[in-house]
C-alpha cells in the first residue's frame, strides 16, 4: 500500500459525508426557517346519516359514496390550480370547499351548493359545482343529502 491511500480513504470518506448531507437537504426541501402560517382545518368528516326518521343506508353504499369522491380529487385539484393561475388565490392559499347535495336513486347530484368555505374563488366554486353536477355516483334506494369537504394545501 502507499501512502497516500489513507489520504484517498479519507477523502472518500468526506465526499460520502458530503453526498449523505445533500441528500438530507434535498429531501428536506428548500423551505424558509419561517415558520407557516397556521392553516384552516377542514371540518370533521361527517358519517351521512339517514334523513327524517327512515332507515339507515348500507355501510356498504357509504362506502362507495366516499370512494367515489376520494377518487375524483385530482379533478377537485385541477379547479384548485387554476384558480391559483388566474391569481383568484394567493399562491400558498390552503383551506377547503364543503359541497352539499341530493344524491338522487339513479346516482346522479341534484342541488349541489357550496355548504362552506375557506377560500374565496369564483373560477374554483363554479369549477366544482360544474364538474360534480355532472357526476354520476352510485345508484341508492332513495335519495340522500350528502356532504362532502375538499381540502386544498399549496405545498
Amino acid at each position: 500500500m502507499t501512502e497516500t491511500a489513507p489520504t484517498e480513504c479519507g477523502q472518500l470518506a468526506m465526499a460520502a459525508v458530503a453526498m449523505v448531507a445533500l441528500a438530507a437537504v434535498i429531501a428536506c426541501g428548500n423551505r424558509d426557517a419561517r415558520p407557516e402560517p397556521a392553516r384552516p382545518a377542514p371540518p370533521a368528516a361527517e358519517k351521512p346519516g339517514h334523513s327524517s326518521g327512515e332507515e339507515l343506508f348500507p355501510a356498504e353504499k357509504f362506502d362507495e359514496i366516499q370512494t367515489f369522491f376520494a377518487r375524483k380529487r385530482r379533478v377537485a385539484t385541477r379547479c384548485f390550480i387554476q384558480a391559483l393561475e388566474q391569481g383568484e388565490l394567493a399562491p400558498r392559499s390552503a383551506g377547503y370547499i364543503t359541497l352539499s347535495m341530493t344524491i338522487l336513486e339513479s346516482g346522479a347530484t341534484s342541488d349541489v351548493a357550496i355548504a362552506e368555505a375557506t377560500l374565496q374563488s369564483n373560477h374554483l366554486d363554479e369549477c366544482l359545482l360544474g364538474h360534480v353536477r355532472r357526476w354520476i355516483v352510485t345508484s341508492l334506494p332513495r335519495p340522500l343529502q350528502y356532504t362532502y369537504t375538499f381540502a386544498f394545501d399549496t405545498l
